[in-house]
């Protein structure tokens, strides 16, 4: 698709699949999605409100027949200076098209992560996106923070100053804890910072 969203309350119907054994749409797709319908976004803030299990479809708020609170997912940006917001909406037209094979691992092949959970960093994996690498990255490191925690990891939240093209190395440290309910880890590029994501465990 060469879609462009535009104009306030126009809408693109998306055909995100499942990622390798989820049976919900990952947070990763909707954000390379929303950057390729917005391209040359900056000030990034997503806030993910709920879990999609239904295909999608992206809209340029405000639209009058959309209530927040129906959002999957909300982002907001710059583009050009002017301030956007980008909703994705559940659809019930039919079902999500299918799967798609993803190894998580292969993400972060050669990642490190210190002894005691608190940082991880890794080099740039051409074969994957940014966002991509940012929440395996994200994934693993909580996995040795709260090892005996027993919860599963949802990606919620990001807030970051614009989308890398690359990296050279790509460093993320837990920076608060709420208990499992909410991590947040500022992240950094090449030793300078970038913003902050924000992970929810459920226990399992």
């Amino acid at each position: 698709m060469n879609d462009v969203l535009v104009t306030p309350g126009e809408r693109v119907a998306l055909n995100l699949r499942f990622k390798g054994a989820r049976t919900y749409l990952h947070g990763t797709d909707m954000v390379d999605e929303m950057a390729r319908l917005a391209p040359g976004l900056t000030d990034l803030s997503l806030r993910i409100q709920k879990i999609a299990t239904k295909p999608l479809a992206a809209v340029l708020l405000p639209d009058a027949i959309v209530g927040r609170k129906e959002l999957v997912a909300l982002l907001n940006a710059r583009r050009g200076g002017e301030k956007i917001a980008l909703g994705l909406l559940e659809r019930d037209d039919g079902g999500v098209p299918g799967r798609y094979a993803y190894d998580e691992e292969r993400v972060i092949a050669g990642a490190a992560v210190d002894a005691d959970g608190r940082a991880a960093r890794m080099a740039w994996n051409g074969e994957y996106s940014f966002v991509e690498q940012l929440v395996a990255l994200h994934k693993a490191l909580l996995q040795r923070c709260f090892a005996s925690a027993g919860v599963h990891w949802y990606f919620t939240r990001l807030d970051i100053a614009r989308l890398p093209a690359s990296f050279g190395t790509l460093s993320l440290e837990v920076t608060q804890a709420l208990g499992v309910s909410l991590v947040r880890s500022a992240i950094a590029i090449d030793d300078e910072a970038l913003g902050d994501i924000y992970f929810s465990g459920v226990k399992q």
